[in-house]
């Protein structure tokens, strides 16, 4: 009777095993689909692929990166913050995506958050600051002003 119980047990373990594996896989196989998707510009495609794959595994930077971009290509904003926010906290130094930092950025700032979203783009200058030719070191320098400008407008809106 105990050996029969110790081979269910075990082929209990092997399922599991071999589950954990599939749906992994599965994660990456929807992620890079998703990514494919992305890149040809049908992001509500994208959209549904990234969110099969966040059911199943939603802490890949690669997914929350991709997915928290197409959040911002299909207008859900508040959505496209949490996975920024999820990317830019996994990858610090910006040696995956240097991007993240900006995208963050940009959520931050067109929700009011100013003073985050200057941060945020003054890391992606750091993240691009060996190549001062690239598009996003010089956009976040605009985006910087920018920010600034539109925080002493809201206060002096605020005064009035």
């Amino acid at each position: 009777m105990s050996r029969l119980l110790v081979n269910k047990i075990l082929f209990s373990c092997i399922i599991v095993g071999m589950l954990q594996a599939f749906t992994a896989q599965s994660s990456d196989i929807m992620t890079d689909l998703g990514i494919n998707a992305f890149k040809q510009g049908e992001y509500m495609k994208a959209n549904q692929l990234f969110e099969n794959a966040i059911k199943i595994d939603s802490n890949k930077l690669k997914l929350q990166y991709y997915y928290g971009v197409n959040l911002i290509k299909i207008h859900h904003y508040k959505k496209a913050i949490k996975f920024l926010k999820m990317a830019v906290e996994k990858d610090p130094s910006g040696k995956i995506f240097p991007e993240a930092s900006y995208y963050f950025g940009e959520m931050l700032k067109q929700n009011g958050n100013y003073k985050e979203a200057i941060l945020e783009f003054k890391k992606t200058k750091a993240h691009f600051i060996h190549d001062k030719e690239n598009f996003l070191y010089s956009k976040s320098s605009r985006e910087i002003n920018s920010t600034i400008f539109a925080m002493r407008h809201r206060d002096l809106i605020n005064e009035d």
